[in-house]
């Protein structure tokens, strides 16, 4: 499985989608769209960050396009390494249950599906959760859950989460109850939400609920502010830490950059490839 292959065919689609709102308008808007993501994300720690708003169509697609396929690869990667620290399958049994928390379109699912194609630990079945603030990303997944598939055949649930909103999350909490809870390039993203306290209920419930067992991925932005921020938070709540890492990430050598090359000339811009992460694995031990 090919992720940046496959990602090309989900742009095509969504392009012409958008195509068809915007006509001959339609370039002009993704590049628009693009300075508009990359800025943001650039000032993702200053104190005037605004959150980001994934509602228009245009907005989403450059998302696809720029971040999800090294995103996603990143992703197995980590998995990989967790197998590695284990010494065998990550997942047990013939069910598995995974919960990705801000993950947009299902960037982190798909380096899960990835991950399961190729390692020996393929479950039956299993349930996947989608959790994000912008629930209309629900329509890229569909798209991209036609071009990523493995083995196991997961059910995939769409839901509506935001951290600020306690009813989005304490009165369906059974997405904690999974194997496998993902946190990519989620934390840099509602930091900045938590002025005065007002994401201290959303750690305590999210990481305190989760179940005895399960593993969590934390991919982030090499910044001590944010791994400093989410390390005193899931130190409290239950967690062991059981690896760490610090440096470049890169897609594997397998995943050819050139798939998207026909999206990056006609944008001017380069998809994302390197980046400058901190990774943790947890384990939830008590």
């Amino acid at each position: 499985m090919k992720i940046f292959f496959g990602m090309k065919t989900v742009l095509d689609q969504v392009y012409a989608e958008i195509q068809t709102l915007h006509g001959s308008r339609t370039d002009e808007l993704i590049k628009n769209k693009i300075w508009y993501l990359v800025n943001t994300y650039n000032g993702l720690s200053s104190s005037a960050f605004q959150p980001l708003d994934y509602t228009d169509p245009v907005t989403r697609f450059v998302y696809l396009f720029k971040y999800v396929a090294a995103h996603a690869d990143y992703v197995y990667q980590i998995l990989l390494q967790l197998r590695e620290m284990v010494g065998g399958p990550v997942f047990f049994g013939n069910n598995v249950h995974i919960s990705c928390i801000g993950c947009g379109p299902g960037s982190d699912l798909i380096g899960v599906v990835k991950y399961l194609t190729q390692s020996e630990d393929e479950p039956q079945s299993g349930i996947a959760y989608l959790l994000d603030k912008e629930i209309a990303w629900a329509q890229a997944w569909a798209k991209i859950d036609a071009q990523f598939q493995s083995g196991t055949k997961l059910g995939v649930t769409a839901r509506h989460l935001n951290a600020l909103d306690l009813t989005t999350w304490n009165t369906n909490s059974d997405f904690l109850n999974v194997d496998l809870l993902t946190m990519s390039f989620f934390v840099s993203e509602v930091m900045g939400l938590d002025t005065e306290g007002a994401l201290d209920q959303f750690w305590i419930d999210v990481l305190g609920g989760a179940k005895i067992g399960s593993y969590l991925i934390y991919h982030d932005n090499n910044d001590t502010r944010l791994t400093d921020y989410f390390d005193e938070r899931w130190s409290k709540c239950g967690w062991k830490s059981i690896w760490k890492f610090c440096g470049a990430v890169t897609p594997e050598a397998g995943e050819k950059r050139s798939e998207l090359e026909f999206y990056e000339q006609k944008f001017g811009h380069s998809v994302k490839l390197k980046t400058n992460s901190v990774v943790r694995i947890l384990v939830k031990h008590e």
